[in-house]
């Protein structure tokens, strides 16, 4: 169960590193969001939640993230001087969500197809 200081700051740092990761992979060409952060309940870690589009660049993303983990968090620390003592360390996850969206979207495509060639039987039917 989170806390509600660990919700403020997930939001806090959530909202930092929108703006840092849009400066710092502009030139990937891909749009890059922070859909979520979760932080840890002693505040040392933080999952971030990231979902790209294209979803052909996404390994790119990622391979870029984890090569400039250390400068991402020099400049959140920097950001967040007056805000936080220390900064938590950053594990960047895919955000599986838009992917799991698609997937059923096109599930209930293919039920609605499917309803619509074969109709159900009504009672008059049978």
């Amino acid at each position: 169960m989170e806390t509600i200081r660990q919700k403020k700051v997930a939001r806090l740092l959530q909202r930092e590193l929108s703006t840092i990761l849009h400066s710092k992979l502009s030139a990937s060409g891909a749009l890059v969001t922070v859909s979520d952060t979760r932080v840890s309940s002693d505040f040392s870690i933080c999952r971030v939640y990231i979902s790209c589009f294209p979803d052909t660049r996404t390994s790119e993303v990622f391979e870029e993230l984890n090569r400039i983990q250390v400068p991402i968090r020099h400049e959140l620390a920097r950001r967040l001087r007056h805000e936080m003592r220390t900064v938590p360390e950053l594990h960047f996850f895919e955000d599986e969500i838009p992917k799991e969206a698609a997937r059923l979207d096109t599930i209930f495509q293919n039920i609605h197809k499917n309803s619509a060639v074969n109709p159900p039987l009504e009672e008059n039917d049978l």
